[in-house]
Formats: C-alpha cells, sequence, structure tokens
C-alpha cells in the first residue's frame, strides 16, 4: 500500500475492486486474491475521505478449489 498513495493509483495498478462496501465516512474495497490450500486469501483497503487508504489481509475458510498461479503473496507483496 506504501507504492499507492491515493485511491486512483491503487485502482489504476491492480483494477477495480470486486465490490466496496460504504460506510459514514469511508468505503470498503474488496479485492480477492484467491484460494490457497482451503484458504481464501482478500485484499480489504479502508478508503476514507481525505485520509491515505489503508490495506489488511483477510483470510476466510473456503471450499473452493485453488486457484491458479501467481499466488496470493506476490499480490499482498507488491502493495
Amino acid at each position: 500500500m506504501m507504492k499507492c498513495k491515493t485511491a486512483a493509483t491503487l485502482i489504476k495498478r491492480y483494477g477495480q475492486p470486486s465490490h466496496k462496501v460504504q460506510c459514514d465516512q469511508f468505503e470498503i474495497w474488496h479485492h480477492p486474491l484467491g484460494v490457497d490450500d482451503g484458504t481464501l486469501y482478500t485484499v480489504h483497503v479502508c478508503v476514507p475521505t481525505n485520509q491515505s487508504a489503508r490495506a489488511c489481509l483477510h483470510m476466510d475458510p473456503s471450499t473452493l478449489p485453488d486457484t491458479p498461479q501467481p499466488p496470493w503473496w506476490k499480490f499482498w507483496n507488491s502493495l
């Protein structure tokens, strides 16, 4: 996330999130990374008004099949 100082830069670099959740003074963007060994990995980006965005890696159990390369950690390490 340190390489993306604005929400516009994040979108330019990684594309539109799969979906957005609107809250009072910010949005939460969801970027799914894929499934690896029964775990779904996503990046959640909090995009507040007039402030720097923050990203966190989120993991949930999943019964979906594993997704092909590139692995999720390559995306996460590039933020």
